[in-house]
């Protein structure tokens, strides 16, 4: 089934194409991803007993197609088995979901392909209401999709986790001279610890000689021993010590007689 029942000239999606003709590449591609993971579902479940899971994994595909982590060729192999789900489909509702779908995930290589996803995705739910074009289902449909274009163009998505490809010349500049700092930073370490001579390194200096490196060493104070107090120094068993830090044997010295 290729008849649509939706294009460039009714107003339905007319307002659509002008919302997404103000969105930059990025907005357009995210927010077809989102408008299309309700197609998703519609093919599944007018094709429960007949499909499988090439919809879904052509819309997985192109995600990760954006994100740089799959080449075009791949993608574009999942994509086409999304259409050809989509005219293997029992239902007139399943095949204009799926094609819907493999539409979103060809916005990635051309933003033009997103209105196709929105003229199926309009068209499978209305033959879903017997192909009413007036039905309450396509205008809330119609709302969801300007919406999801709204939401996105006030918090659009940022260059980190995109391919290449869907950034701005300015933020493939950005991201180049990031990468070029970030891989300068361990051969400037490099350099500055090669320079720094390792500890107990260089020639014997002379007894008495001060290096520079010596200036700016400043030697820790001596640390005395802890000096243990006691009211009587007969208690705590320390019988060498008496309680003014005097030893026994320098104690006896004083009193003794001279000549003892």
């Amino acid at each position: 089934m290729k008849k649509l029942l939706f294009g460039p000239k009714d107003a339905q999606s007319g307002e659509i194409a002008r919302a997404f003709s103000e969105c930059g590449r990025r907005e357009i591609v995210a927010a077809a991803f989102a408008v299309a993971e309700k197609y998703v579902k519609l093919y599944e479940l007018a094709e429960e007993r007949n499909g499988d899971g090439r919809v879904r994994v052509a819309l997985g595909t192109a995600k990760l197609w954006a994100k740089g982590v799959v080449k075009m060729p791949y993608a574009k192999a999942k994509i086409l088995d999304a259409h050809a789900a989509a005219r293997a489909a029992y239902s007139p509702v399943a095949t204009a979901a799926a094609r819907a779908v493999a539409q979103a995930a060809s916005a990635v290589h051309s933003p033009r392909h997103v209105m196709g996803a929105v003229y199926y995705g309009l068209t499978a739910v209305a033959l879903a209401k017997g192909g009413d074009v007036n039905c309450e289902e396509v205008e809330a449909e119609k709302a969801r999709i300007l919406q999801t274009i709204d939401r996105i163009k006030a918090d659009p998505p940022p260059p980190d986790g995109w391919a290449d490809f869907l950034l701005t010349k300015e933020e493939r500049a950005d991201r180049a001279a990031s990468a070029k700092r970030k891989a300068e930073i361990p051969q400037e370490w490099l350099r500055q610890t090669s320079a720094a001579p390792a500890a107990g390194s260089g020639s014997k200096r002379k007894r008495g000689s001060k290096s520079s490196d010596d200036e700016a060493v400043v030697a820790p104070e001596r640390i005395e021993p802890p000096v243990s107090v006691s009211v009587r120094g007969d208690e705590t068993g320390e019988s060498d010590e008496n309680r003014n830090g005097t030893t026994a044997s320098e104690e006896n010295g004083k009193n003794a007689p001279d000549g003892a």
